[in-house]
């Protein structure tokens, strides 16, 4: 973040990408393959389809900053807060 801000500037408003940068780098501390991105009601429909069409064991995540889909399930692809997540100590 510090060289981001270094040539694009600091930006108060810009909580999104830091908050993201912020869980990238717990997620790989904590062993987890991830991908990124906005979970709007196409995106999470996307999200949830591609995770379905992965036909192995491993639990599946989608983590998001919604309260709305917060700590939800569904065909076992679980759907957590950021923020509960990051808090749970594993």
């Amino acid at each position: 973040m510090g060289i981001r801000n270094s040539i694009l500037g600091f930006r108060n408003s810009d909580y999104g990408h830091i908050i993201e940068n912020i869980v990238f780098f717990e997620l790989l501390n904590r062993g987890y393959t991830l991908t990124i991105g906005k979970l709007e009601e196409n995106v999470r429909n996307r999200e949830f389809t591609l995770l379905k069409s992965i036909n192995d064991n491993y639990e599946k995540t989608i983590l998001t900053l919604d309260r709305v889909y917060n700590e939800t399930s569904e065909d076992g692809i679980k759907c957590r807060n950021i923020i509960d997540f990051l808090l749970d100590e594993e």
